[in-house]
């Protein structure tokens, strides 16, 4: 099959990728083509320009999408990133692809970002200086595999921790789920549906559309926002544009059945409210908010049991928690799943000096910050500096990620791939400068 790359530099140039692009999302909201829009239209500034790179056979179809954008860094140039990043802070973003096709379409990637980099191009043809990945699962992915091809071509990639995705299989009863949880959680759990749900103080009100759902949206707002700001933080909602996507994302998730937002209330007021998204196999919990003055009540975990349990008679294969490292998530016995962003340089001199000075500069900024907080702090501990700071990534390592299970993207079935079958075919394929 020969298969050739485009660049669609142009909102309106996706519209005819918009069908396609469904099809290769195969179920996933936050890979889907409504998704990335509602992002493009609400969240990017200035500096932002498409730069969705669509492979396509012959026959002009569709075989892969590299869903990114270009951002015009004042420092470091050029620089490729996700549609969906930043603010909105989207998980399981994936180079997007047909099985069948997949190492193909990686090799021919590969190529055309090769070709294209400065330092490879003539200035004048040059496209990227950077580019600058978030929430990379450390896990067999089309991304990684893409990420090894330029690797071996000789482009520097670099890497810091991401926070970790969590996810929790699903068990067949609530008595399986009891059971794997230790004794004094099972005691806590089983106390709070004695005092709540069996006494019936506790309702849900589930949003439907219409002014329900702009009732319904206003308070997860208020109620996220109260809390957050009880603890001294901002809230995500104190920012207008992720505000406006996800308004808008709701409504159209709510008319497709990709989206579910419902309250809980308690002795016949509003104490939690929750903001999911369904996907081909599992639900993803995006977004909540409590009310602080009923913590006592322990609105968060009531909220999370009635999820669970819905998920348990709905016989939901997995409950994607999504990024963050969260104290909760590890006491419901969910699995983490270990993510990097991830850095790769253009191969001009002039890239790698850019970059070095900005990693300087990004030391320094934390000494300074920690100075002002404890001058006692001001040398990182290695865990910390670990953590913040920027490192090479090697080979040995790449591979070591590429080994191992990354979190499930919850896609149709008919989309999944046998385990190894896709692997021993990205193995084989032709190298990108072949």
């Amino acid at each position: 099959m020969l298969l050739e790359v485009s660049v669609c530099d142009s909102p309106s140039g996706w519209e005819p990728l918009a069908q396609p692009w469904q099809r290769l999302a195969a179920g996933q909201p936050m890979r889907s083509y409504r998704w990335a829009r509602l992002w493009w239209e609400h969240c990017t500034t200035d500096t932002d320009e498409p730069f969705v790179l669509a492979v396509h056979d012959r026959r002009q179809a569709v075989q892969a999408l590299l869903p990114w954008y270009r951002q015009r860094h004042r420092w470091l140039g050029r620089v490729l990133r996700w549609l969906g990043d930043r603010v909105v802070a989207t998980d399981h973003l994936d180079l997007l692809a047909h099985p069948p096709a997949a190492a193909q379409a990686i090799s021919q990637l590969a190529r055309f970002l090769l070709r294209t980099a400065r330092g490879n191009a003539r200035r004048s043809e040059a496209l990227w200086d950077m580019i600058h990945l978030e929430a990379v699962p450390c896990g067999a992915n089309h991304t990684l595999w893409l990420l090894q091809r330029l690797q071996s071509e000789g482009l520097q990639l670099w890497w810091r921790p991401d926070q970790g995705h969590w996810q929790l299989p699903v068990p067949e009863s609530w008595e399986a789920m009891l059971r794997q949880l230790s004794k004094s959680h099972r005691k806590q759990l089983r106390r709070l549906e004695r005092t709540y749900l069996a006494s019936g103080r506790v309702a849900v009100s589930t949003a439907r559309g219409g002014p329900q759902l702009e009732h319904a949206f206003r308070l997860l707002v208020a109620l996220h926002q109260k809390r957050w700001q009880s603890r001294g933080e901002p809230g995500c909602f104190a920012c207008e544009a992720f505000t406006r996507f996800h308004r808008q994302v709701v409504q159209q998730g709510l008319d497709g059945g990709s989206a579910r937002l419902w309250h809980l209330m308690l002795d016949g007021k509003a104490v939690a409210a929750e903001y999911q998204l369904r996907a081909a196999r599992g639900w993803m919990l995006y977004q909540g908010g409590l009310d602080p003055q009923a913590l006592a009540h322990q609105p968060g975990r009531l909220a999370l049991v009635l999820t669970l349990q819905e998920a348990i008679r709905n016989r939901v294969p997995v409950l994607d928690f999504l990024r963050g490292d969260e104290p909760y998530k590890a006491h419901f016995r969910a699995i983490r799943y270990p993510c990097a962003q991830v850095r790769v340089l253009a191969p001009a001199l002039g890239c790698r000096l850019r970059h070095a000075g900005y990693l300087a500069a990004h030391r320094a900024k934390w000494r300074m910050l920690a100075w002002q907080i404890s001058p006692a702090a001001k040398e990182d501990s290695p865990e910390q500096a670990a953590d913040r700071h920027w490192r090479l990534l090697d080979g040995e390592q790449l591979a070591c990620w590429l080994s191992q299970g990354g979190p499930d993207p919850l896609l149709a079935q008919e989309e999944c791939v046998p385990a190894g079958a896709e692997e021993r075919a990205l193995a084989a394929g032709a190298r990108p400068g072949g």
